[in-house]
């Protein structure tokens, strides 16, 4: 292109220059050997075109490139990105987020927030490290979204913090039950605690935190089985137990239990619902609530016996072995029971779970119908 534009240019000007010695040379418009008019009124103006035709075509080419690059170089949405000089304060409510584009800085002064990676590198300028995919934002630290990189921090609560660069602030917004809880992350009962969430029968003991190792009392057992058969809490019966009170959240529920055969209590009448449930207690009232609901469970008599079964209480040990059978207690990973041992939330949601999976399996009556009470995860 270049060696063209400038092949023309130099006709152009011999062109021009035998113009002017021809003129003076033949003295007229009317010279036989070249008609210096024609060479005006056509050649040059043909020259001419041809020549800004082809400067227009490689400046359009030029300007065509350019305008590629510099669209490839805009943020997506870009009308809806602010741009913060130095670092500007932001509030954030539960469920907000701050999305940083390439080289956006954010630090979180109060509060609880998770980040999400959407591309390239988030690092962690106060600690010079790396970030990981969904951690958990450090107070006062720096996070710094690298070159070619974009970052979504989500906000549990109201939260409070300061951002620099371009960003996208959203000052509220729905979790997703998979993010809902902040302390699942990692742990081994995640998918079972989520199953069960979705499902309506377990909350968080507040709006961010489920508490997966805490210990489960036997009013939360005896509740999250009644809402897994579908009872309300509204349903009301004479109450069995001395320690059960009407009004109590879990009245309605240790009382269905009572009247199916599910829960017998202790000899002196009460039933103990602030006590922590043991893992044979468990399995006991697993399989009676399959007995009274006829849930008519697969067993595999093959299963190797639990490791410390000497140690079960004569009381429990049919039970324990049915359930075992059954898979819906899978014991400790040495092989043992542990059936003096409480059980954790996370404990409580794997075997739910492993009993709505095989009860549906079996097309059991039972159902994951759901009751409301906020004072039980």
């Amino acid at each position: 292109m270049r060696k063209r534009l400038m092949g023309l240019g130099a006709c152009l000007l011999a062109l021009f220059g035998l113009c002017i010695g021809v003129r003076a040379a033949a003295g007229g418009a009317d010279d036989p050997l070249l008609s210096v008019s024609y060479l005006y009124n056509t050649i040059l103006p043909r020259l001419q075109s041809l020549f800004q035709h082809e400067t227009g075509e490689g400046l359009d080419a030029l300007a065509e490139s350019y305008t590629q690059r510099l669209d490839a170089l805009q943020p997506p949405e870009e009308s809806l990105w602010d741009r913060a000089e130095g670092y500007q304060p932001l509030s954030l409510q539960d469920g907000g987020s701050v999305r940083l584009g390439a080289f956006g800085k954010f630090v979180m002064t109060e509060g609880s927030a998770r980040l999400h990676i959407l591309s390239g590198d988030v690092i962690d300028l106060s600690e010079g490290r790396l970030c990981g995919e969904g951690e958990e934002l450090t107070a006062a630290h720096r996070y710094f979204a690298a070159e070619e990189s974009e970052a979504q921090i989500r906000f549990y609560g109201e939260s409070q913090g300061f951002v620099e660069g371009d960003y996208l602030a959203q000052l509220s917004g729905d979790f997703d039950i998979t993010e809902r809880f902040v302390d699942l992350e990692g742990h081994w009962g995640r998918s079972q605690i989520l199953t069960l969430a979705e499902a309506g029968l377990v909350n968080g003991m507040d709006a961010h935190h489920f508490e997966p190792d805490r210990k489960v009392t036997r009013a939360m057992f005896v509740t999250i089985l009644g809402r897994l058969y579908g009872l309300h809490d509204d349903f009301v019966a004479p109450i069995s137990f001395s320690d059960v009170q009407e009004g109590d959240w879990f009245a309605p529920y240790v009382t269905w239990a009572a009247l199916s055969g599910i829960v017998t209590g202790y000899d002196d009448g009460t039933f103990g619902p602030n006590k922590e449930i043991t893992r044979e207690q468990m399995a006991l009232i697993l399989v009676r609530y399959c007995e009274a609901y006829d849930c008519r469970l697969e067993e595999d008599v093959d299963v190797p016996a639990f490791t410390d079964e000497e140690s079960i209480s004569p009381w429990a040990l049919d039970a324990v072995l049915r359930s075992r059978r059954c898979g819906l207690i899978n014991g400790r990973e040495d092989g043992s029971l542990d059936p003096a041992g409480t059980a954790t939330r996370a404990e409580m949601c794997a075997v739910m779970a492993r009993l709505m999976e095989k009860t549906k399996e079996e097309g059991s009556d039972a159902n994951d119908d759901t009751g409301e009470d906020q004072q039980l995860g």
